[in-house]
């Protein structure tokens, strides 16, 4: 309920800045691994960050996530494939 109230006008209480901070913290880490030279895992990173990115736009904008959720399946078992094996590209 409190996301879709949030959606209906300005985000209030700090929710917005609640709801991105995983997704930033994410992509710190991913541009972190990128520069100590671990693509693979920058890529797996970058990956869950987009999940993340998806969920959140999924609940705030109510999107049917019943039809949604196989795609937001398959890139973070991609995501998890990729960190964990450090797949270079």
């Amino acid at each position: 309920r409190v996301l879709r109230d949030a959606a209906k006008g300005p985000v209030r209480g700090g929710l917005g800045s609640r709801i991105v901070l995983p997704v930033f913290f994410t992509l710190e880490g991913s541009r972190a691994s990128l520069q100590a030279g671990r693509p693979g895992e920058a890529i797996g990173q970058f990956l869950a960050a987009l999940v993340l990115n998806a969920l959140i736009v999924i609940l705030l904008f109510d999107l049917p996530l019943g039809q949604i959720w196989p795609v937001l399946l398959i890139i973070s078992g991609f995501s998890l494939l990729v960190w964990r094996r450090g797949w270079a590209v």
